[in-house]
């Protein structure tokens, strides 16, 4: 059985919402182990009241990992790309455990890293989760898959970047695809693969302003392609093959 905790669900943006108050981050419990997938600001005296085993990091951005800016009292694991621009910013490095790319096991759980488009800065990775039984993707800061569409296939949630359901905080710089991915090419990501659940993480100002239409348009559209879809929400919890 997996269990997983949405901490947050907000973006990197200031505007808050009762349902969205906090950076997004997800508790992931498993065969009595409790992962913690990235830190934001908000969480950093929180640590000692949620106390993970063991912490990791999709990528450098401060809603992400500025959480750890003073230390972490467990594991944290990182790529070696997010390291690098974590030390520059003066991070303490103690606890970390990088790598070029993250296969980790606790118990039954297996957490494996894939890289995806979302910030030059701040390289970021999506991750795998199974424990044997079921499996989730998760991409909560995502502009374009690449070749790694495939690591979706078979999962039976997708929980995905909720900033908005259009395409205009996708940008090319360099010749990379960078910022969020509409909402609306999650879903179809989604089907294409055969997952039939989705929730949105990191929920953006559009769906703050008025979570309830939100909510009611994401329903909507995930229907039309055979999908369960929602904005998850902080503190809600989600329990697969239970």
């Amino acid at each position: 059985m997996m269990k997983l905790t949405f901490l947050g669900t907000r973006s990197s943006l200031l505007q808050q919402h009762p349902h969205h108050r906090q950076h997004s981050s997800l508790l992931v419990e498993c065969d009595g182990h409790r992962v913690m997938i990235d830190c934001g600001g908000d969480f950093g005296e929180q640590l000692s009241r949620i106390a993970p085993d063991a912490l990791v990091l999709t990528h450098a951005h401060e809603d992400h990992a500025g959480g750890l800016a003073a230390g972490s009292p467990c594991p944290v694991h990182l790529t070696e790309a997010t390291a690098r621009i974590l030390r520059r910013q003066g991070y303490d490095p103690e606890r970390w455990q990088p790598a070029e790319k993250l296969s980790l096991v606790f118990g039954r759980l297996r957490i494996r890293s894939f890289a995806v488009y979302h910030s030059l800065r701040a390289p970021a990775v999506g991750l795998r989760l199974e424990d044997g039984r079921s499996c989730c993707i998760y991409l909560s800061d995502v502009a374009m898959l690449g070749k790694n569409a495939s690591f979706l296939a078979g999962a039976d949630l997708y929980i995905g970047d909720g900033t908005c359901f259009g395409d205009e905080l996708v940008r090319i710089e360099q010749g990379v695809p960078c910022g969020h991915a509409a909402i609306t090419s999650q879903l179809a990501w989604a089907a294409t693969a055969g997952i039939r659940r989705v929730l949105m993480t990191h929920c953006g100002p559009e769906i703050c302003r008025d979570e309830d239409r939100a909510q009611r348009t994401i329903a909507g559209l995930g229907a039309r392609l055979g999908l369960q879809a929602a904005f998850a929400r902080d503190g809600q919890s989600v329990v697969l093959a239970e």
